[in-house]
């Protein structure tokens, strides 16, 4: 399911700087770190996966009441060096079966990150065609990517070169 308005809703934690910053003649009230960078760039992955709300793992270890969730990917977003995990939090507007979809695809995901391509391909196109999901076209067709140009040293985590 695509995001209702583009973009959908993402949370992420660490460590910012809030204040005024610039000069004497102009003073900008604003927020400033790494983390707001970050944070922007998983908001803007929910259009990309397809999804309404995402967390990343740093957010949602602290939690103190955490919801359904389901790992969606392991990456390093354009401009980092540091990996992100991002799991999608069940959405009222999402499916009803959400964690049927979750059992499975972290099934299918295991496997993808043990570098087996190639039968995980047919494990998200199913996921794809049965449930309408549009985060499993997106991994069927990362897999045909990585079959065809396999990672010289794969670790489970994928580099996305578009913000």
């Amino acid at each position: 399911m695509k995001p209702l308005f583009g973009y959908g809703v993402a949370l992420h934690n660490g460590r910012a700087l809030i204040g005024n910053k610039g000069s004497a003649q102009r003073l900008d009230y604003g927020l400033v770190g790494d983390l707001i960078n970050s944070a922007a760039r998983v908001e803007s992955l929910t259009k990309h996966y397809g999804v309404l709300f995402l967390i990343t793992r740093e957010a949602f270890a602290k939690l103190s009441q955490p919801p359904a969730t389901r790992l969606i990917d392991k990456v390093v977003v354009k401009g980092k060096t540091l990996p992100l995990e991002l799991l999608e939090v069940r959405h009222p507007f999402g499916p009803l079966n959400f964690e049927e979809i979750a059992a499975r695809y972290n099934i299918a995901f295991t496997a993808y990150e043990e570098g087996d391509f190639a039968t995980e391909e047919q494990k998200f196109v199913a996921i794809r065609d049965e449930e309408k999901d549009a985060h499993s076209a997106l991994m069927a067709d990362r897999c045909r990517e990585l079959i065809e140009d396999p990672p010289r040293d794969w670790n489970g985590i994928y580099e996305l070169r578009t913000k």
